[in-house]
């Protein structure tokens, strides 16, 4: 008879019904970050949109055009286009 039958059973590694739990709670370890690097990418994604200087709107492209032909003053031109970067 060989030796190891003789030596007692020895559960120092994890029984499979461990190995399930153990691996849904890495999977659900890894969702979470998965989860958090998305939506902190999202969020720099939206900070630097936003950073971006907006497209002249209609309005300003009238005003540029009034200001160009002298219809209006330096003072008057940079009023109204206060006036529009406010409704923006």
């Amino acid at each position: 008879m060989r030796w190891w039958f003789h030596t007692p059973v020895r559960l120092d590694h994890p029984l499979p019904r461990e190995w399930f739990w153990q691996g849904l709670a890495q999977l659900a370890f890894s969702l979470a970050l998965l989860v958090v690097m998305l939506a902190f990418l999202a969020w720099v994604v939206h900070r630097m949109l936003r950073a971006l200087p907006a497209a002249p709107t209609q309005a300003r492209a009238i005003l540029d055009e009034r200001y160009a032909r002298g219809e209006l003053t330096r003072e008057q031109y940079l009023a109204m286009r206060r006036d529009l970067e406010r409704s923006d």
